[in-house]
């Protein structure tokens, strides 16, 4: 759910796609509603570029959840795809987060992503990750992702990890807060928040992140679409 994740690779630590609802680049053991679709998008600021994404993501089944979308980079006055600029992921669930009360889920993610050094290989690298979810009382969800990253170009391999929270303020509103990083490649932190304009449908968020040793510095302004059941 949510649309650089999707953990989930490079494609979440610079692309901000993760897969989990936005804001959140770590992903949760959940699906969108049977039936239903759900379109993400969102703003990126960062120094001497922004992003612009769209992710939609549809649930034929209780355990199953597609999802593509892609990304476009405005630098210098130029628009252009983003170095993460197309995606294609499935997601299923082997055990469902339970919607209130104790508890816990487990899911199943594998993806294709195309980067800018990429450019004639549209699904140019491949990345897997297991969403593990935990209910901590009534207010508080924790998120753990182990994943591993495949990038055909330079065929370089690698493990990565994800580690967020989602905390209840009020009935509306989450503060969201979570780590994530890959091997070989630094380790970075974001935080935020979301409200739900309409319950379950409609949905704004903000957040602002940046590598732990600083210097890459970014935030974001997503908005968060959820339909009723189309099919």
């Amino acid at each position: 759910m949510r649309w650089s994740l999707a953990l989930v690779g490079l494609f979440f630590l610079w692309g901000d796609a993760a897969f989990a609802a936005r804001p959140m680049i770590t992903d949760d053991a959940r699906v969108v509603d049977t039936g239903a679709c759900q379109l993400e998008t969102w703003f990126k600021g960062q120094q001497g570029s922004d992003e612009y994404w769209a992710v939609p993501a549809c649930s034929p089944t209780d355990w199953l959840e597609i999802t593509a979308g892609a990304g476009f980079l405005l630098k210098e006055g130029v628009l252009r795809t983003s170095g993460d600029s197309a995606l294609l992921q499935v997601k299923t669930l082997l055990k469902r987060l339970p919607d209130s009360g104790p508890g816990w889920g487990v899911g199943w993610v594998v993806g294709s992503l195309s980067r800018e050094h990429e450019p004639s290989d549209l699904l140019g690298s491949y990345y897997t990750y297991t969403p593990i979810s935990l209910t901590l009382g009534e207010e508080v969800i924790l998120h753990i992702n182990p994943g591993w990253l495949h990038e055909r170009n330079p065929g370089r391999s690698a493990f990565t990890w994800g580690m967020g929270t989602e905390i209840n303020l009020a009935p509306r509103l989450q503060a969201i807060a979570e780590t994530f990083g890959e091997e070989g490649a630094g380790n970075y932190y974001q935080g935020g928040l979301r409200l739900w304009i309409v319950p379950d449908h409609i949905q704004l968020d903000t957040t602002y992140g940046n590598r732990f040793s600083g210097g890459e510095g970014w935030w974001t302004v997503g908005l968060r679409l959820i339909s009723k059941r189309l099919f």
